[in-house]
């Protein structure tokens, strides 16, 4: 995947509440893709109005196709055109990514192995299907292209997530922390709000994670442990709500880590 000339134009623009945002203007984006063995011996037609229904319908993915914004191995080609084995499809589009707060990064430490940074809210880590430049990665690419550009996600923080982010500069040092986290040779700790007090200073969970989210109920469910310990009770709204701040953390000691199905040497784009 790629984005096409001219790059997107960063502004920076204030919401209601004074926050300053760090916005995009839309830019032309291209998927490319190989052939999957399913879309063999069917129409690009078919297949695009199908399988990337975010496009329009019929008659709108008939005229990117014959505009050649849909191509195949870069070649115009008729919506009946039928895809073989060898062949790649490629599609461009407009994106635009949503706007995320335009708090500076601050890096906390960093070698020639690695880099931590502390991660603002509202960025997510690496580009999905929302976002591409507006990520923790991108970001650091523009802001240093001969340190930054080959940058190698070890672990992810949820995009309103703010804390650490660890990210390594070369495959073989993401290598080893990555076998660092499988292992369990390292933690990650997290600090919460809550609404209410716990029942105990220090509790231990460990009842299995239920995905909510329709699309992946079939997936098996995955085991947790994690260290709750309280550190501060108090109370908001002159004394009726009551709040605690919490530490969170992966208890690997009692119990085996969970498998971290994210973390790889490769270079995230």
């Amino acid at each position: 995947m790629s984005y096409l000339n001219p790059a997107p134009v960063i502004s920076i623009v204030r919401d209601a509440s004074g926050a300053a945002l760090r916005r995009l203007s839309p830019y032309l984006y291209s998927f490319n893709t190989p052939v999957k063995a399913r879309w063999m011996n069917r129409t690009v037609l078919d297949v695009v109005t199908s399988e990337f229904s975010r496009l329009g319908n019929h008659n709108v993915v008939t005229r990117m196709i014959r505009e050649g914004h849909v191509r195949v191995s870069s070649k115009f080609v008729a919506p009946d055109y039928k895809l073989r084995g060898h062949d790649r499809l490629q599609t461009t589009v407009v994106r635009h990514d949503p706007d995320i707060l335009a708090d500076p990064i601050a890096v906390v430490y960093e070698s020639n192995e690695v880099v931590a940074v502390d991660k603002p809210p509202s960025i997510p880590i690496h580009a999905n299907a929302r976002y591409v430049h507006n990520t923790l990665v991108s970001i650091l690419a523009e802001q240093n292209p001969a340190e930054y550009s080959q940058l190698r996600v070890i672990h992810r923080l949820d995009a309103m997530t703010q804390g650490l982010v660890i990210l390594a500069k070369t495959s073989s040092s993401a290598a080893s922390l990555c076998a660092a986290l499988r292992e369990g040779n390292a933690q990650k700790m997290y600090f919460a709000r809550v609404v209410g007090h716990l029942a105990q200073d220090e509790i231990h969970v460990t009842d299995s994670l239920d995905h909510t989210l329709p699309s992946r109920q079939h997936k098996p469910t995955q085991e947790a442990a994690t260290l709750v310990r309280t550190l501060w009770r108090g109370h908001l709204g002159n004394g009726k709500y009551p709040v605690s701040l919490v530490q969170c953390t992966r208890a690997y000691h009692w119990h085996p880590p969970v498998p971290l199905t994210h973390c790889s040497p490769a270079k995230n784009h």
